[in-house]
């Protein structure tokens, strides 16, 4: 799990929209499904219900949204630690 896919979970779970949250992480649309794919076997988790529009939250996604925005703030709050020392 990297930090881009913890912003592709954000970007998704606010957009409702695969098309939308790949131009929000400036990633193509393809790149984001294969990357929710690899989540989703990864976590054993269905994230989303890609072939319904818009796309519906699921509980894996729900769950997953609160440990990426979570762990999202972790990774900035230490960045701006290191940049100030």
């Amino acid at each position: 799990m990297t930090l881009n896919e913890l912003k592709f979970i954000v970007a998704l779970a606010k957009a409702h929209n695969f098309r939308k949250a790949a131009e929000a992480c400036f990633v193509s649309q393809p790149a984001l499904s294969l990357a929710v794919k690899k989540l989703e076997d990864e976590l054993g988790v269905l994230l989303l219900e890609a072939s319904v529009r818009p796309t519906p939250l699921t509980s894996g996604l729900r769950a997953y949204w609160w440990l990426s925005v979570t762990l999202l703030g972790v990774a900035v709050a230490a960045l701006g630690a290191l940049l100030r020392l």
